[in-house]
């Protein structure tokens, strides 16, 4: 099939969330094609990422070779197909191949849908939230509560061993739930617009038919985060001073000198 080579890196790149670094669960490396279906999707067991994009080829490709092939080819439109290991990718002057496993195995079914029903708009603030409590939570995987995101109706926080975070938005969910470290950071940056829930899953999608799903955990937070914000103590309103950012930016590069 002949198709424009920038708009499908596009497309593939917008997996880019669902694509494991290292294959972590079969195919997760991988971007699958899917004829039938008319979807291209990756999954790398936390994340799972499915586009519109039907190139009559169906098949298991690793993703990193092939977006690489695609970015160095000169020509504006290339002809897709496949043989029996094999995508072939044609330009007016060359013929390319990368290996393609024509049996799809990733483990996609565990996923659940949501209702056509089920969508609604992401609150005004969702990005900013999500920047601000990912820049708290700990990225270190030994201890689960301090390395996920917690998100209710009514606030999103984190928390590390040295500090605290929350902020307050109205989010339309009906109970709380816990998302690992860097998922949320990885879907938002893709410019997604609507959410839905389901029993296991967060589901994300923007205008360009790419929805995005992400685990969902019901396990309690940590119990003291509650009393951190709501306990009553003697303050005083400090006014930081101008300039501060410009100054924390620049003397942070001093410990990685030393």
């Amino acid at each position: 099939m002949k198709v424009n080579r920038e708009e499908l890196i596009h497309s593939l790149n917008s997996l880019s969330p669902g694509i494991a670094k290292k294959e972590i669960i079969e195919q997760g490396d991988c971007i699958l094609f899917d004829a039938k279906s008319g979807l291209a999707y990756s999954f790398n067991e936390q994340i799972a990422c499915f586009v519109k994009l039907n190139l009559g080829v169906t098949g298991a490709v690793i993703a990193e070779p092939l977006i690489i092939l695609l970015k160095q080819l000169p020509d504006e439109e290339i002809d897709v197909t496949q043989d029996e290991a094999n995508l072939l990718i044609k330009g007016k002057r060359s013929m390319s191949g990368v290996k393609c496993e024509s049996q799809l195995r990733l483990p996609i079914d565990v996923l659940e849908r949501p209702e056509d029903d089920a969508w609604f708009p992401l609150p005004e603030g969702f990005v900013e939230a999500v920047e601000i409590v990912e820049s708290c939570v700990s990225k270190s995987d030994t201890d689960f509560q301090l390395s996920s995101i917690h998100v209710t109706s009514e606030f999103m926080e984190s928390a590390n061993v040295d500090q605290v975070c929350r902020y307050n938005i109205e989010i339309p969910i009906s109970e709380q739930f816990l998302v690992r470290h860097g998922v949320l950071h990885d879907i938002v940056s893709i410019g997604v617009s609507e959410c839905a829930v389901t029993q296991n899953w967060l589901h994300f999608r923007d205008k360009h038919d790419l929805t995005v799903s992400c685990r969902r955990y019901t396990e309690e937070y940590i119990e003291q985060m509650e009393a951190v914000f709501t306990k009553k103590r003697k303050s005083a309103t400090i006014t930081l001073p101008s300039g501060l950012k410009e100054a924390v930016s620049t003397a942070s590069c001093f410990p990685k000198i030393i």
